[in-house]
Parts: C-alpha cells; structure tokens; sequence
C-alpha cells in the first residue's frame, strides 16, 4: 500500500468555505490536495498538473463538475472522480456515471465519507494512531 503523501487530489467547488473543509479532510489524511473554484479552472490545473483523483461540485459557474469531468475522462478514462454535491434533479445517477463521474457524494457529508473513498480508491494506508500515555 502507498502512503496518503504519494498521491494528488483535486478539488473544484465554486464555494470557499465548502472547498476549503473538503481540502482540510484530504490534507489533514497526508494527501497533496489542489483546489480550484469552477470547471474551466480546474480542468485547466488538471491538463498542467498530474492528479490521482478528483472531487467536484455539480453547479459551478462557467462549467459544472460534469462538463469537467467528461472532459477529464477523455484525457485519462481511469482517474476516479467524485461528485459532491447536493443538487441531482436534472440528471439521474445512470446519467452521472455516463458522463464519467465514478462516485457520488450528497450533501451533507461527514468527513469519514470522504476519507474512506479516497483511501479505499487510492489504496492508502490510513494516518497511523498516536497513542499519548
């Protein structure tokens, strides 16, 4: 198993205090956590940057977390994407996936729900326990 500090993660959500917590939760795991706020900017990080992994907000202005990721699945098919999002009424899960989003996060989230899939997704060994006595 690889160690968090190994692997990239990008996040694009269109609001700073919710994009700032989901960086927080990745990093506070070891992962190098980028972030950027609506599709074009971070589709542009992407194309300058490698990244193991992404998480994206759905509604975004300028393009949405789909646009991005289609297009993100056209440069490498197997990088998993996340949709953390609470809004789903234009499209249904089978069109989500469709458009190359693996995995689909509702808002609210708890911090676990994101730890766990990127570990179980990266394969990461999880943060070891600090025991004081």
């Amino acid at each position: 198993m690889q160690r968090a500090q190994d692997f990239s993660i990008l996040v694009v959500e269109d609001l700073d205090p919710l994009r700032d917590l989901i960086c927080l939760i990745l990093e506070e795991d070891g992962y190098h956590v980028e972030s950027a706020s609506n599709g074009k900017e971070g589709l542009e990080l992407f194309s300058a940057k490698h990244f193991d992994m992404v998480f994206t907000d759905l509604l975004m202005p300028v393009m949405s977390g789909i646009e991005m990721g289609e297009k993100i699945k056209r440069i490498n098919k197997k990088l998993p994407i996340v949709l953390v999002t609470a809004w789903m009424m234009e499209y249904t899960e089978s069109e989500v996936h469709s458009k190359g989003i693996d995995y689909i996060v509702k808002k609210p989230f708890s911090e676990d729900q994101l730890r766990q899939l990127a570990r179980n997704e990266l394969g990461t060994k999880e943060k070891p326990t600090i025991t004081y006595i």
